[in-house]
Formats: C-alpha cells, sequence, structure tokens
C-alpha cells in the first residue's frame, strides 16, 4: 500500500498534538503553543522516516523513546517531567486505540468508495479528508472529556469593597496563578461579569496585588484584590477559600462561563 508522507505527517501532528495537550491537561501544565506545536513537529518527523528509512528492532525503540522524551522536554520543560512523560504516553496510547479502531471501521465501511483504491491500495484525497475529520473529532471528544473531568462548575459570590459580585466559574486545574508574595490562588473574571468593570477600576484602600502571569498570547501584569469574602458552591459542597480576584483583561468569558477559578481552592 502506498502511503503519501504528507498525509502521514498531518495525522501523527494531530495524533500527537493532542497528546500533549491532553497530558498538559490532566496534571495542570501551562501549555505553550509554540513550544507544543515543534513537539508535535518532532514526532510528526519521526513517523514519516521511521516508514521511509524502514527501521526496525531494538534501533527502532531505542529511536521511539528519545523522540518522545524529545517532545516531552520540548513541549513541558524538565520541570515535573517524569509525571509529564508518563501521562503523555498513557495519552498517546490511549488516543492510538481509539484512531485505530476507528480507522479500521472506515477502512470496511468505505473501501468501496473513497478511502482505498482496490486496484493499487493508494490513499485518496478523500482517504486523507476522512482521517483529518477523525482525528479532529477524537480531539473534540478528549478536550470536552478532559474538560469535565478536570473542571466542572462553580457558582461564585465574591464581596469586595462592599460590591457583591456573582457569576459562574470553570474550575480549571490550569489556572496556577499566585500572587508571587503570599502564593494566595486568583480567581480571574471574565470583563462581561457584572461589576468586573468597576473592580478594574476600584482604588482598594487594603492595596493592590500585582499579579505576573504568561499565556499563549504573551506576558503581563494583572491587578488582584483581597476580597472581603469568598463563596463557592461546587457539587453540591460550600467553600470559604483564602483567594484574591482580578479581571482578566481582554477575556470576555471563559468557556462561556464568568470565571476561572483554580481547582486547588476546591480540594478538601
Amino acid at each position: 500500500m502506498t502511503v503519501y508522507a504528507d498525509v502521514l505527517f498531518a495525522v501523527n501532528f494531530c495524533m500527537d498534538l493532542l497528546s500533549l495537550y491532553g497530558a498538559g491537561v490532566i496534571l495542570g501544565r501551562r501549555k505553550r503553543s509554540v513550544r507544543m506545536l515543534l513537539a508535535a513537529a518532532i514526532g510528526a518527523l519521526y513517523g514519516v522516516f521511521e516508514i521511509v528509512l524502514d527501521i526496525q528492532g531494538w534501533i527502532d525503540i531505542l529511536i521511539l523513546v528519545g523522540v518522545s522524551l524529545a517532545m516531552c522536554g520540548v513541549a513541558y520543560g524538565c520541570n515535573r517531567f517524569f509525571s509529564t512523560y508518563v501521562v503523555f504516553l498513557g495519552a498517546e496510547a490511549f488516543l492510538g486505540g481509539i484512531m485505530s479502531l476507528l480507522y479500521t471501521a472506515a477502512t470496511k465501511l468505505l473501501r468501496d468508495v473513497v478511502f482505498i483504491e482496490q486496484e493499487n491500495r493508494k490513499i485518496t484525497l478523500g482517504g486523507f479528508l476522512l482521517a483529518l475529520l477523525i482525528s479532529v473529532l477524537v480531539g473534540l471528544v478528549t478536550k470536552k472529556t478532559l474538560t469535565y473531568a478536570e473542571r466542572g462548575v462553580s457558582e461564585i459570590q465574591v464581596t469586595v469593597g462592599g460590591h457583591r459580585l456573582s457569576f459562574s466559574a470553570v474550575c480549571d486545574s490550569g489556572n496556577l496563578l499566585k500572587d508571587p508574595i503570599t502564593g494566595t490562588p486568583v480567581i480571574l473574571i471574565g470583563e462581561t461579569v457584572p461589576g468586573a468593570e468597576w473592580l478594574g477600576d476600584y482604588e482598594n484602600p487594603k492595596g493592590y496585588r500585582v499579579i505576573p502571569y504568561e499565556s499563549v498570547g504573551g506576558e503581563g501584569l494583572l491587578i488582584g484584590h483581597k476580597p472581603d469574602e469568598v463563596t463557592v458552591h461546587h457539587k453540591g459542597k460550600v467553600y470559604y477559600p483564602s483567594a484574591l480576584i482580578a479581571v482578566a483583561k481582554g477575556t470576555k468569558s471563559f468557556d462561556g462561563r464568568g470565571g476561572c477559578i483554580p481547582s486547588v481552592l476546591l480540594r478538601g
């Protein structure tokens, strides 16, 4: 069977990127888009050269281990490397199993239609589009599943300077923002939350907390406030965490919710 390198690269790239992203979501690692794209490209190139050079045996295994280590290192660095690597391998195995199952089913169903030409066994344009569609669907389902498992939704009431703000928020283990001095976690709210504009201009007599942040969109500073009171309703439980609150400039919502609360505040 003839396999086109560009098709193989595209499918492997999508799979590796999904696996890297999934590992980061599970462990709450900060995700940098450029580094993740580069790491996925490394894995995709290995997949192509493995077929072209017909590498087999122990050499192939050693190269595979080396490439996977390099991918994980490029995407997330050396911090918490072992746990990230293990989860990454698990995500690769999980998604690989699903893709193999879907590929086999699609081949049987569409063998006489668009996916494989019976005479020369070449992958067609229809086959590439189908593989790409399957990759996207698997990615969406995986992201949705991880998002639901990791986050959930909380209802939050915050009182600052006599003003009360009420909003729903996603619980995100990837929200690692903290006051660099006290280590207090930060609850983020979007600009569309009623009272967010007032909070953004509020001159807190208790003083401001300058919170540095880094995201895929760049780096900057947020102004954090110490609330008079914080009440969080999450999955039938009520929490009264110690947290700062800050308006996320340029962000209207978080997955359709008004805010984003660190999952560390909902433990215990």
